[in-house]
């Protein structure tokens, strides 16, 4: 685009800003990380909600699935009763974008050691599942986060991490049971997850946050054994996949993100950097014609001679500067 500046004399063309920006803002093509939007108390009691003044180890109960939306120690809490409890929280909205793993999070504090498992719902397949379908989850069962089936008794706040996949669950000591990603979110893009005991125990539970992340994950885990020769395996291949305690693996993957965006970031920063060079290289044979029509001009007045150096200056400042952002950027990314 072309436009015009007023000298004395008369009409100058003179290059005006371009009407798009040089350089397109990144837009977000794909969500992987997802938090509750719903849940409910099948089995137990609310306990009262708390002031945000109150201090209890368990942290402040908020009174809702609200409370464990971020890691802040509000809490949704309940009680345990004769029965055990049930309660479930649901991540709507998820898409999983040819995800090979989904890593599940949660923290969650025990009053006293009642054998629990954190359960996710197979809307599809029963082959296998820890406890039959219900209410809450129908057509296929409740499968067992907890590694090699282990109920989690710890009494204190602990955080909690796994990564499920294809082969997760094993039927036997060498055969897997299919259970693709897709098993585990209903036709409206939910996930349920549940916090579940039949231990008879009146004492209370306390969810801090709950967190769903659909990746494409480098690293892999057992998935099925083929034994070649020997005699009947010990165990099975679960024992081999890892502990839920602890978040390696996620920290792994952690990494290889950042790496992945960080080499992005180099090369954006360096398509920028070419695109400001050659609109500056541009703009200045445009300016640089401008002067020389001035310098060929007799008889240039003062004040045509002050525009023509502002104009001079104005443009080797503005390059100085951006070159400057830019060398800053890719400092930081490096």
């Amino acid at each position: 685009m072309i436009g015009v500046m007023l000298l004395s004399g008369g009409w100058i063309p003179f290059p005006a800003p371009p009407s798009e920006p040089l350089i397109s803002p990144p837009v977000a093509k794909a969500t992987y990380q997802f938090a509750p939007t719903g849940g409910a108390i099948v089995t137990g009691t609310a306990l009262p909600i708390l002031g945000m003044t109150a201090v209890l180890p368990e942290g402040v109960n908020l009174g809702s699935w609200w409370a464990t939306l971020a890691d802040d120690n509000f809490h949704w809490g309940l009680n345990s009763t004769a029965t055990g409890y049930n309660v479930h929280l649901d991540i709507g909205n998820v898409q999983l974008n040819n995800a090979n793993k989904l890593f599940i999070q949660t923290e969650f504090d025990l009053d006293a050691a009642v054998n629990t498992f954190v359960q996710i719902c197979d809307w599809v397949s029963s082959i296998g599942v820890h406890h039959p379908a219900d209410a809450q989850c129908t057509t296929g069962g409740w499968r067992n986060l907890n590694v090699n089936d282990i109920a989690i008794t710890i009494a204190t706040p602990v955080a909690y991490s796994w990564a499920i996949y294809d082969g997760y669950w094993n039927s036997t000591a060498i055969a897997r049971i299919s259970t693709p990603l897709t098993n585990f979110v209903d036709g409206t893009n939910r996930i349920r997850i549940r916090y579940f005991s039949t231990i008879n125990s009146v004492t209370a539970v306390h969810i801090d946050y709950l967190r769903v992340f659909a990746v494409v994950n480098p690293v892999y885990s057992p998935a099925g054994v083929t034994q070649i020769s020997g005699g009947a395996p010990l165990g099975d291949y679960s024992l081999a996949i890892g502990t839920g305690v602890g978040a390696g693996t996620m920290i792994f993957y952690t990494r290889y993100r950042i790496s992945i965006w960080r080499k992005k970031m180099k090369k954006e920063t360096k398509e920028a950097s070419n695109v400001v060079r050659q609109a500056f290289r541009t703009l200045k044979e445009e300016v640089r014609e401008q002067i020389e029509f001035l310098n060929k001009k007799p008889g240039l007045t003062d004040q045509e001679k002050e525009i023509r150096d502002k104009l001079q200056k104005t443009l080797d400042l503005s390059q100085e500067l951006i070159s400057k952002e830019i060398k800053d950027i890719e400092k930081e990314i490096e």
